[in-house]
């Protein structure tokens, strides 16, 4: 015979007839032989009674005229959907019965939660990286390099189009740094033409990539030692002069047009 503990669960839904037939049916079998179920079972058949005679609470007059005004204003604020979601449910919960209310108020618990998961996981999000235009407007040069000779961002970085006019004076800023140093040239060159840079026999560290660092450490200290480059422009530079320097053109359709 089954003890009472395995029905326990069952008695109150029984007393609001919530149960389906079967469970119903299997219930009675054992309240037939079972005064202690029995009498839980009354109790909670009278709760049930005196909670059907409680009258809810009177909607006080203008409720809804201010309750859309107050949805209109936090709209006007332009406050985020969740807010006025939130905004929605707690006022709608507090007109309902105690044990409606407490259904709404888990619910509110639950989309409280999500949008500080939502935020949460928002902020730890990796940082936006910089558009190609943008590392170039900045003369960001170790950004630059890195973004250009890394084998994760190369390809993306040649297919980014930037307008040709910055792109044009760029180089003509890396030329007058580089001055009369043929290394540091032809590690420029390298860069734009895909060719690998190479590396000392010993260290084993890019020659061009070390110099280009140097550039990117102290520019404006190089800028000033170096006087301008007198010398004829590179094909590349040739490229970029007959294109408007307002049109975009990406690396990789340079590169194309200069071979």
């Amino acid at each position: 015979m089954n003890s009472c503990r395995e029905f326990e669960p069952l008695l109150s839904l029984y007393a609001n007839a919530e149960l389906e037939a079967e469970q119903a049916g299997t219930l009675e079998k054992h309240l037939a032989g079972c005064a202690n179920c029995r009498r839980e079972v009354a109790s909670y058949q009278r709760l049930s009674r005196q909670m059907g005679q409680l009258h809810p609470p009177a909607i006080p007059e203008n409720v809804f005229a201010d309750f859309n005004a107050g949805v209109a204003d936090k709209i006007a604020r332009g406050e985020s959907w969740r807010v006025r979601v939130v905004a929605l449910i707690a006022v709608v919960a507090s007109y309902y019965s105690r044990r409606r209310t407490m259904v709404w108020t888990s619910l509110l618990v639950l989309i409280l939660a999500g949008t500080f998961t939502a935020n949460y996981f928002a902020r730890m999000a990796a940082p936006i990286q910089p558009t190609l235009t943008e590392l170039l407007q900045n003369r960001d040069w170790a950004g630059l390099y890195y973004e250009l000779s890394s084998p994760l961002s190369r390809t993306a970085r040649l297919h980014e189009p930037v307008p040709a006019g910055l792109l044009l004076t760029v180089l003509h800023e890396l030329r007058e740094a580089a001055g009369h140093d043929r290394r540091l040239r032809a590690g420029l060159e390298q860069i734009l033409s895909q060719v690998p840079l190479l590396k000392h026999k010993t260290t084993g560290i890019s020659q061009s990539a070390n110099r280009i660092g140097v550039i990117a450490a102290d520019g404006i200290r190089i800028l000033q030692r170096n006087n301008s480059s007198r010398t004829s422009m590179a094909p590349v530079e040739r490229s970029l002069s007959q294109i408007p320097p307002h049109q975009e053109i990406t690396l990789n359709e340079l590169i194309a047009q200069t071979k």
